[in-house]
């Protein structure tokens, strides 16, 4: 038996036959054979834009036949079956083209188109393109976000930086470009100026050195800045204490009561220069000295430190050390007489300029030093870094970083969970369900004022998956149909609040042996039965899931096989033959091939009647599934059937046709007669030996039709005859 199995060819083929002559033709028709040579054009770094050609010809050339194209999938911008080429916006992924011509010629081609490349943009911290050098900043520290990038920092004079951290002074100004490369490959650059302004203010200061008494007022002192300059403070420093006294304008007057030597300075505001005397107060009687210090640095800042100590220490009285003192802070703008006590500490929470007063009780002597109390309540910049603040299956985790211009910090994050951070950073994961992660809390207090900063953050998760389906034509393979096209019907189940806008893909397909995997397609060819296995991603949040189909297999051939050889019944010279055809029979097509020169009743019978010897060949179709099979039937030349004891003539079948019974009649019949009946299919369904007694048989039992009758003595057949069964 042979199956006949489906295979491309450059030309179709008929069969004509001649119902006079039982002649067969065989006839061809031409078929231009497509061929397609595919290029792409890539977007880049540069250019967002690509395409494709699938360099479709035609072999022969002219003339072009009509042709489709069948794609999987179909490629943005495709419009038409016949549209071979399209540009921009082509969707990433792998794409097959099938070309059929005129005729049924075809072809299949795919291509790839990549993912656009991740463009590059990275921004500066501070957020500034201009950046000065100056006595209060020194060296200016420049980051870049994201630090993931490669950065390449070039002025063309200075040496090159590498990293996402830049640091400048005084040694590496100009003009600076960033070049900045990811993995990708792109790159993008941008360009800064690093300036100095270290001008420092000019001032006088008179007198510069002055002499009191305990008895006479305070040493007075003038500073006055030469210059144009209104942002500017002047600050004296005692020696009596750390903290300075300070004053704003363009002349300031200072007081003290204390011998010994002072710095005045006056410094420019908007760059942190000074410039910086020395005067001198002179005193021959016995003026107390001592210490004055503060816990807060003389600070009014936030919460815990919005008050400032005062501590009055280490006094020395002259000329007898050791000797009675007493003690008064006196307020901002205080005016009038006070009043002395035995405390040495004192609390401001006003900023202001303070008087610290001394006073020896034995010489009544009184040092009196101005000090200054600031505020400084100005809370850290805060603001946070982040990727997304909507989670997925793309991007089940992310990095919160915290930013924020100001040193010495503290951090404390609150967010759902057993536990909290103190980092300057925190990792968010997904959870289980659900579309909202939590609220994030971020404080960010300064140790040196106890201000903070604070910020609420909402974090969502889009982690809803897919619904996979696979829907196909046909739920199985035949020969008919080699081969299925399965199609993913997957959908997506992202809530509208997450604007959805992408597709669910095909993201990878699975087959049974010997089916090859494929990527990043809606549609996939199965042409092996088995369980075939879909991967649906949808392209809004990276999110799989799964779904099978079973494709059954229907390609099963008919069960043909070749009978003992035919004779052709002498003296007619003609033979009936049929193949041996077993299980289901139901709807069979038959055709017939004979040798040359030989006539067949039928081409389209099961069971038909030729006059030559020689062999024959019967195909035999299913026409549900498509199936073919072939066998092989050979005619002999029937040698002396005339030599048999029997004669032809003496055999009489009769009635014909027949209601289910009929008679053999046989004249001189010995008893190794036998006869037996086929049907039209060449099934035996009767089998009997004749006798005297016993030449009816019967067939009321079978199906009316025509049945071909044997009869034999022995092994040898001696007539062959049709009978109707009506």
């Amino acid at each position: 038996m042979k199956k006949l199995l489906p295979f491309l060819i450059a030309f179709i083929f008929s069969i004509s036959v001649n119902a006079q002559t039982s002649s067969a033709y065989l006839h061809t028709i031409a078929c231009s054979q497509p061929s397609a040579v595919p290029t792409t054009t890539q977007s880049t770094c540069t250019n967002t834009a690509n395409a494709f050609d699938l360099g479709l010809t035609f072999t022969p050339a002219t003339p072009v036949p009509n042709y489709t194209i069948t794609w999987s999938p179909i490629p943005n911008g495709v419009f038409s079956a016949t549209q071979t080429a399209a540009s921009g916006g082509i969707a990433s992924g792998l794409y097959s083209a099938t070309i059929t011509a005129t005729g049924g010629c075809s072809t299949t081609t795919s291509f790839s188109i990549n993912p656009q490349p991740a463009q590059v943009v990275f921004n500066f911290v501070p957020n500034s393109m201009n950046f000065v050098v100056t006595c209060a900043q020194p060296t200016v520290t420049i980051n870049l976000n994201p630090a993931t990038y490669n950065y390449t920092w070039t002025n063309g004079v200075s040496t090159p930086q590498n990293g996402s951290i830049g640091s400048f002074n005084s040694l590496n100004l100009g003009n600076w470009t960033v070049t900045a490369s990811n993995p990708s490959g792109c790159t993008s650059t941008q360009t800064f100026i690093v300036t100095q302004n270290i001008t420092a203010p000019t001032s006088t200061v008179t007198p510069l050195s002055q002499n009191i008494t305990c008895a006479g007022g305070p040493a007075t002192f003038t500073g006055v800045t030469t210059n144009s300059l209104t942002n500017i403070t002047h600050s004296y420093l005692s020696p009596y204490s750390t903290g300075a006294a300070f004053s704003g304008g363009t002349i300031s007057i200072y007081n003290t009561s204390g011998p010994g030597t002072y710095t005045y300075c006056l410094t420019n505001n908007i760059n942190g220069c000074s410039t910086c005397k020395t005067i001198t107060v002179t005193s021959t009687n016995g003026f107390p000295t001592y210490s004055i210090t503060s816990p807060q640095q003389f600070t009014i800042g936030c919460g815990t430190t919005s008050l400032t100590t005062i501590n009055i220490s280490n006094v020395t009285t002259m000329p007898v050390p050791g000797g009675p003192v007493s003690y008064t802070v006196l307020p901002p703008t205080f005016f009038g007489s006070y009043s002395l006590g035995a405390s040495a500490t004192y609390s401001a929470n006003n900023p202001g300029q303070y008087t610290v007063v001394v006073h020896d009780i034995t010489n009544n002597c009184e040092t009196k030093i101005p000090i200054s109390v600031i505020q400084n309540t100005l809370a850290p910049t805060l603001s946070i870094s982040v990727l997304t603040k909507t989670l997925s299956c793309d991007i089940p985790t992310v990095t919160v970083q915290a930013i924020t211009s100001n040193s010495n910090v503290n951090y404390f994050w609150s967010y759902p969970g057993p536990s909290n951070s103190n980092g300057s950073s925190v990792i968010i994961n997904t959870i289980p369900s659900g579309t909202v992660i939590g609220n994030y809390s971020l404080t960010v207090t300064s140790t040196s004022n106890s201000c903070t900063s604070s910020t609420v953050t909402t974090f969502y998760q889009n982690i809803f998956a897919p619904t996979a389906s696979i829907t196909s034509g046909l739920g199985f393979l035949t020969c008919n149909t080699p081969s299925i096209n399965l199609t993913s019907s997957s959908i997506s189940n992202v809530p509208a609040t997450f604007f959805p806008t992408l597709p669910v893909i095909g993201s990878a397909w699975y087959g049974p042996v010997p089916q090859t995997s494929l990527s990043n397609s809606t549609t996939y060819i199965a042409y092996t039965p088995g369980t075939y296995t879909l991967i649906a991603k949808d392209l809004n949040n990276g999110c799989t899931a799964m779904a099978t189909k079973t494709v059954g297999n229907n390609v099963f051939y008919p069960q043909v096989s070749s009978p003992a050889p035919f004779n052709i019944n002498c003296p007619a010279p003609t033979a009936s033959i049929f193949p041996i055809v077993t299980g289901t029979t139901t709807g069979f097509t038959y055709s017939w091939t004979v040798p040359p020169t030989a006539t067949i009743s039928s081409f389209t019978s099961s069971m038909t009647v030729v006059n030559l010897a020689g062999t024959y060949t019967i195909y035999v179709t299913n026409p549900v599934n498509g199936c073919t099979s072939s066998t092989l039937v050979t005619v002999a030349v029937c040698a002396g059937i005339e030599q048999n004891s029997l004669s032809n003539s003496n055999i009489n079948i009769f009635p014909n046709p027949t209601n289910g019974t009929f008679n053999v009649d046989i004249m001189g019949m010995d008893g190794s007669t036998i006869i037996e009946v086929y049907s039209g299919l060449g099934v035996l369904v009767k089998k009997q030996a004749l006798t005297v007694e016993n030449s009816v048989i019967d067939l009321k039992n079978e199906a009316n039709g025509i049945y071909l009758i044997y009869v034999k003595e022995g092994e040898k057949t001696i007539k062959v005859s049709k009978i109707v069964k009506n």
